[in-house]
């Protein structure tokens, strides 16, 4: 089972590196003061939906490791506490920033 995990979090990985790219333009394109409140609405949502891929994907590394001592392991790591960083930015940014807008802007800079 979790070398079933491994491959699944190796592929999910070069989607998500795919879809973290779009996030970004769509932080960007949210700046655009033009923009409707339909528009901003979308880019909101597409962006949760971004960040709750995310968060499963940090879930499967995770829960990949089959011992505790390697879950441990990951978490104490250069690239498991980016990943703790990278979940937690967004909502980090709903707790501390006054709009939707500045929380996308909040876990950007993140």
């Amino acid at each position: 089972m979790f070398q079933v995990l491994r491959y699944v979090s190796e592929r999910f990985g070069i989607v998500l590196d795919g879809l973290i790219a779009v996030a970004l333009v769509l932080i960007v394109l949210g700046t655009t003061p033009s923009l409707t409140p339909l528009a901003q609405r979308a880019i909101s949502i597409s962006l949760c939906a971004i960040w709750a891929l995310v968060g499963v994907e940090f879930l499967i590394k995770l829960f990949g490791a089959p011992t505790r001592l390697e879950r441990l392991a990951f978490l104490t790591s250069a690239q498991g506490i980016i990943d703790i960083a990278s979940v937690m930015a967004l909502p980090a940014g709903w707790l501390l920033a006054p709009s939707m807008h500045d929380s996308n802007l909040f876990a950007l800079i993140c």
